[in-house]
């Protein structure tokens, strides 16, 4: 089983949370909509889990993610002129470098 996790950043409003990580999303099924392993998350799992990081964790897992070679895509808001967050798809084995992350919470 695969899952998509998204990180936002957690100085967001909970509606922009929402917004950013749908940008996210966006700009990742863009990107590696046609991956194997994308196409198979959209056909088979469809899970999303959206995490909680600040913007040195999101630069952190940017790091991190890029020295396991997996893909995946940031958004950069130009309304706040920052990355708001970011978008992966992940195996289960994968996914547990996630599980230290807190899942958002609302306002």
């Amino acid at each position: 089983m695969q899952k998509m996790y998204l990180l936002v950043l957690n100085s967001l409003s909970s509606p922009q949370k929402a917004v950013q990580a749908a940008h996210a999303t966006a700009k990742f099924m863009h990107c590696y909509g046609t991956s194997s392993n994308v196409v198979k998350w959209v056909v088979d799992d469809r899970t999303m889990v959206i995490l909680s990081v600040n913007e040195d964790e999101l630069e952190d897992w940017e790091f991190r993610l890029n020295r396991r070679e997996l893909p995946f895509s940031t958004f950069f808001e130009p309304d706040v002129d920052k990355k708001t967050a970011l978008a992966v798809v992940a195996d289960r084995e994968t996914g547990k470098l996630f599980r230290s992350l807190p899942m958002i919470k609302g306002d």
